[in-house]
């Protein structure tokens, strides 16, 4: 399903609801700076709607589902 390994962009498929950083950085109790960097390391499949970057709700399922989860807030 991935497009494009390197940059984990996701093509249009089942991904469901689609999710600005900030909103993905809220649900996974993270901070926005953090979500960007995952983005940018791959470790986070985003989709790109021009210059604006959205993560599927697919992808927030499975970070949360195979039990990765962010480190905890201070």
């Amino acid at each position: 399903m991935l497009t494009n390994s390197e940059n984990r962009e996701l093509s249009l498929g089942h991904v469901g609801r689609l999710f600005t950083v900030f909103q993905a950085a809220e649900i996974l109790g993270s901070k926005e700076h953090t979500v960007r960097e995952w983005i940018a390391q791959g470790r986070i499949g985003v989709i790109r709607l021009g210059r604006s970057v959205r993560v599927p709700e697919s992808e927030l399922y499975r970070i949360t589902s195979q039990g990765w989860a962010p480190p905890a807030q201070r």
